[in-house]
């Protein structure tokens, strides 16, 4: 699935709908109180922005994924890099590696994501593999959004091989 594709998903425009209001109540609050107050949210405004910024995070970082692929193929030999030593093969395996540790990050962007949707408030340190398999029994009270990531959740979990 392209980034594009994840931008345009109904459980994305569902979060960043809810969020903008939000938004934009804080930043009037900010010109009447000054840029330096803080704009006192109440728990389901913490919620929708907390939920709308780890998803955020998450799409930035799969936009860069796509990109590194991208970054992958398009190795050209100059001067400079010739100086440097750096050579196709070395600019891969950076590529492959890089690659590599940024799949990783994804994977933990999708538990804090998780943590955040069911509002666990686990550390972003606590955000564990153990969280996912554990949501199957929370009840989503807070919002909408809850009930359309629990159904993601559960439909990844009961398909075989997981």
């Amino acid at each position: 699935m392209r980034p594009s594709a994840l931008i345009d998903h109904s459980l994305t425009k569902t979060i960043f709908e809810a969020v903008r209001p939000v938004m934009i109540a804080e930043e009037n609050y900010r010109r009447t109180h000054g840029p330096g107050s803080e704009y006192p949210l109440d728990e389901y405004e913490f919620y929708l922005m907390r939920v709308g910024n780890r998803l955020a995070t998450l799409l930035s970082h799969c936009e860069q994924l796509s990109h590194a692929i991208h970054f992958m193929s398009t190795f050209r030999q100059t001067e400079a890099s010739t100086r440097s030593g750096v050579t196709r093969t070395k600019h891969l395996r950076y590529c492959i590696e890089n690659y590599i540790v940024r799949t990783q990050t994804l994977y933990d962007l999708i538990l804090k994501l998780v943590d955040a949707v069911f509002h666990l408030l686990n550390s972003d340190t606590q955000c564990r593999p153990v969280v996912w398999p554990l949501t199957s029994r929370i009840p989503c009270e807070i919002s909408r959004i809850g009930w359309k990531i629990k159904g993601i959740l559960l439909t990844f979990y009961s398909s075989p091989g997981n």
